[in-house]
């Protein structure tokens, strides 16, 4: 999806915002579906109108839910986000499961990559987690997709009746025959859409979101980029799903002041403001004489400042040719830094040939992909941390990550967008800049004042502790959950 949306647009002349070239691109993907069938327009309008409604009763009496026997489902695990937030909760003693479909491969969104110590050269080089000798927690569901049923039932045309039938096996005899024509196209997720009835509430993202409303149980919905500004605005019948998913939740958590703006495009209300929750126990600061990649890596790279790039290389997303360049600047200058770039990207080899253009070769290093367990080595490593300047300004959990393990982190915040729509009281102490020049001086000012260094690095790790802590943030989520199961029992 990211590579169709860069390919758009680079053929613009003049950059655009973010939304505003996927919304151009969802209207010429739009163009593409006028060859389906009539019956597939028919049916796709006839199930998602105004007219269906979802149905709540699936026959069972509401339950008095306590905070120590609410059992929580967290589904669909983007970037391991909903991975991260289960172990929380387990740690603070609540029931948290988190279900996992098996045709969901990549190795980033894989537990295992939050769990284990190790470096690949590429992504494919990754099998499994057996290979890995990773034993998976028994409270990690892994939901196989029913592909042969799929095949059978997904064709235009097919028997809706037996459709029906097959839905009322999974999801039980209330199970309507409009339910049967709108999940026709994804009836190879029934078997989780049946896992996700076994928890009081269910804690969703990603594609999770267009098919949680069948489970029948109240979800809040925590997005986390392109599940909301990509998909929900697709004019497709993927889009049009993943907008009911958003339209029937019983919540919509803004972990991110950025992500309002699309949710009020969706005119969305049911909103609380409850940022990300950052696992502050396992990405904190490390004592300066146990840090013993920082001196392999001074000695390696005969450097005495060592710039690291945690993120993919990506121009348009993360802004990697702005740093190159800017970095280029520094080393015109200094000449006793290295920039250390992980190995993958989109756009890697356009780097290598910017490297080589601008002639720094010698002050820049790869080096391989980092499972979470060993990024943190590299982050207590670093002097200082790049992350993305991307125009859209906003932060991710890369920024927070390493902040929290106490590095000033250099990135793009659009301040007054952040500042309108922020529920901090304070901006994150970022250095922060966007054009090539402003980058490079961040950069310098960095090298040239260690004690500015360590100070912004301690600033990073409180305001993360404050504002993002898991300690401070967790109870609030308990309260979402349970006001979520309390409106919903309400109304069946």
């Amino acid at each position: 999806m990211f590579k169709r949306i860069k390919k758009f647009i680079k053929k613009r002349r003049k950059p655009r915002k973010a939304f505003t070239a996927l919304s151009e691109m969802s209207e010429r993907n739009n163009k593409l579906l006028e060859n389906i069938k009539t019956l597939e327009s028919e049916i796709s309008d006839l199930t998602l109108g105004s007219e269906v409604k979802i149905q709540v009763n699936d026959g069972q009496k509401p339950r008095n839910i306590s905070t120590t026997n609410m059992k929580i489902g967290y589904v669909f695990n983007l970037a391991n986000n909903s991975y991260i937030h289960a172990k929380i909760m387990r740690r603070a003693g609540y029931d948290a499961e988190l279900l996992i479909e098996d045709a969901d491969a990549f190795p980033l969104a894989q537990p295992y990559w939050e769990d284990l110590d190790f470096e690949c050269r590429d992504l494919q080089t990754i099998d499994s987690a057996q290979r890995l000798n990773w034993s998976r927690p028994e409270w990690v569901k892994i939901i196989q997709q029913d592909v042969g049923l799929a095949n059978k039932l997904m064709p235009i045309g097919a028997n809706v009746q037996e459709t029906h039938e097959v839905l009322k096996k999974y999801l039980g005899p209330q199970a309507r025959l409009s339910d049967a024509i709108s999940l026709n196209a994804w009836i190879a997720h029934l078997p989780i859409i049946s896992a996700m009835r076994n928890y009081d509430v269910l804690h969703v993202s990603g594609l999770a979101i267009s098919y949680a409303p069948y489970a029948r149980k109240p979800y809040v919905i925590l997005p986390f980029g392109g599940d909301l500004f990509i998909t929900a605005f697709q004019n497709d019948r993927q889009g049009k799903l993943q907008r009911k998913g958003f339209e029937k939740a019983s919540t919509h958590i803004v972990g991110s002041p950025y992500l309002f703006e699309y949710m009020e495009r969706l005119g969305l209300k049911n909103t609380v403001r409850l940022p990300f929750m950052v696992d502050t126990d396992k990405y904190c600061p490390l004592e300066k004489k146990d840090n013993k990649l920082r001196d392999i890596l001074r000695e390696k790279y005969q450097a005495n400042f060592i710039f690291f790039v945690p993120s993919r290389q990506d121009w348009y997303w993360k802004g990697s040719d702005s740093f190159l360049k800017a970095y280029a600047k520094v080393v015109e200058k200094t000449k006793d830094v290295i920039l250390l770039l992980t190995h993958w990207g989109d756009d890697l080899k356009k780097s290598k040939a910017l490297i080589e253009e601008l002639g720094i070769q010698n002050r820049v290093a790869f080096i391989p992909i980092l499972s979470k367990k060993r990024l943190i080595k590299y982050l207590h490593a670093a002097d200082a941390v790049i992350d993305h300047f991307f125009e859209g300004g906003w932060y991710g959990t890369s920024t927070l990550e390493a902040m929290a393990c106490g590095r000033p982190v250099l990135i793009y915040l659009d301040e007054a967008k952040f500042r309108e729509r922020s529920f901090f009281d304070e901006m994150p102490p970022v250095c922060n800049a966007y054009e090539p020049d402003e980058i490079a001086r961040q950069m310098e000012e960095l090298i040239k004042d260690p004690g500015r260094c360590r100070d912004i690095g301690r600033a990073s790790r409180d305001w993360v502790v404050k504002y993002h802590g898991w300690r401070n943030l967790i109870d609030q989520y308990i309260e979402v959950y349970k006001k979520a199961i309390k409106d919903y029992d309400q109304h069946v």
